[in-house]
């Protein structure tokens, strides 16, 4: 059921620490393992928005 005003309930937040290498982060956006990063920086933004990401400040 969506919560008041029609949004939709977030169950829950898990902080995962993938270490600072961001090929690692790349890996698990592409394997579905995360819904979000933190920080996303250099040439790996373009990157997240290839592969369909969406960009946000």
């Amino acid at each position: 059921m969506n919560g008041p005003g029609g949004g939709a309930k977030l169950d829950r937040i898990e902080f995962i620490d993938f270490g600072t290498d961001a090929s690692t982060h790349l890996s698990a956006a592409e394997a579905e393992e995360i819904d979000m990063t933190y920080e996303t920086v250099g040439e790996y933004v373009d990157i997240f928005t290839s592969i369909g990401w969406n960009v946000s400040e």
